[in-house]
């Protein structure tokens, strides 16, 4: 993060521009409706059901649950919410089990954990505190007010590193979900203060402003069954040499490569894995590093090392045209960031780019008119 977005956040933090808070009326609730209509419907087109909260993992009338949002003083919108329910009141929820690994847990400790969903900020409020402010009042709220011992989420790949720099910690190896895309479940100790003040975490002032003692029973399970067997999480970062990115980065200045591949990521996936499904929206492009993947188009295509995927949704801006599926144990995937693109600044790096993408855009879709024909 660049200094001058760092210094931004501090300011808006210190002003208390964004102020969160349990929502209870239903203006706020109907506000906290449209934003993750927005975000899940119309821009990562990945509603789970009927209900703006609905997940894949359960429906939003299972469990017990607490709703709260962050909202921009300054134009009085509600920018930015997220769902914490009960992990023990979702008991039965089969697909929640599986997403959150809330097997692993003891009884005791399931009763005090709670999972964090459908956090979701608005795309003009994303390089604000707005996060921040919601991420550590959810935090606050859990440890103080509702007593919680651990927090759980499942997040994609790409917020891997930044869950782990709040003290978030795997608790299982990456899996795709059935409707497509990748997930990484996360609990997080709520009263690990070593652990949160060797991360420097922007939680770590709530705990400490936390009347002692503490209880212990979280942070002592999760050294005991997390800390001494590290999880193989199957997620790493991108090494920037690797051989199958040559075809990529070949040509582009150092600066260029950097920006390309800054917060890439490395999967490792394993066969029939769903990468995405046809009609997502989210924008990233991937590089197969080992491995096969298979493109559901009308006619299937095998990609291997090398081969981009994703390149004509990315540059157009649109929903995926078509599924992706592992077809091969040992596949690795690469996965740049959304704004992968845009860091690429020079205009030689950026024509470079963009004619070898735009290159690769025009085969496939040369392929799809050939097919059509055939």
């Amino acid at each position: 993060m660049r200094l001058t977005q760092l210094a931004r956040l501090y300011l808006e933090d210190s002003a208390r521009r964004f102020v969160a808070f349990e929502v209870t009326s239903a203006a706020d609730e109907a506000a906290c409706r449209r934003l993750v209509e927005a975000v899940r419907r119309d821009e990562l087109r990945r509603m789970a059901g009927p209900g703006a909260f609905d997940t894949t993992a359960f429906p939003e009338h299972a469990g017990r649950s607490h709703l709260l949002a962050v909202r921009d003083r300054l134009s009085g919108r509600v920018v930015g919410c997220v769902r914490g329910t009960f992990a023990a009141s979702l008991q039965g929820e089969t697909a929640a089990w599986q997403e959150y690994r809330l097997d692993r847990l003891p009884l005791a400790l399931l009763e005090r954990t709670a999972i964090a969903a459908r956090m979701v900020v608005h795309p003009a409020w994303r390089r604000s505190a707005a996060s921040l402010v919601l991420t550590r009042d959810l935090y606050r709220l859990g440890l103080r007010d509702l007593g919680l011992l651990l927090f759980s989420v499942s997040c994609e790949p790409a917020l891997l590193g930044l869950y782990q720099r709040m003290g978030y910690r795997p608790v299982g190896r990456v899996w795709a979900k059935p409707e497509g895309g990748f997930r990484v479940p996360m609990l997080l100790a709520g009263h690990d203060e070593a652990h949160l003040a060797a991360l420097r975490s922007h939680l770590l002032p709530v705990l400490r402003a936390t009347p002692r003692p503490w209880p212990t029973a979280g942070v002592d399970w999760l050294a005991a069954d997390l800390v001494r067997e590290p999880v193989d999480v199957g997620v790493a970062p991108l090494d920037p040499d690797d051989a199958a990115l040559a075809g990529l980065t070949a040509g582009l200045s150092s600066a260029g490569r950097r920006g390309l591949l800054q917060n890439a990521v490395t999967i490792a996936a394993q066969p029939d894995d769903l990468v995405f499904r046809a009609g997502d929206g989210v924008h990233s492009l991937l590089v197969v590093l080992a491995g096969e993947v298979e493109v559901q188009a009308p006619s299937p295509v095998r990609l291997g090392p090398g081969d981009l995927v994703g390149v004509v949704s990315t540059l157009g801006r649109q929903a995926r045209c078509a599924s992706v599926v592992v077809r091969q144990p040992g596949t690795r995937l690469a996965q740049l960031s959304r704004t992968a693109l845009d860091r690429v600044r020079h205009p030689r790096d950026r024509a470079l780019l963009f004619e070898r993408l735009a290159r690769v855009a025009a085969e496939r879709a040369a392929e799809a008119v050939h097919e059509r024909a055939a």
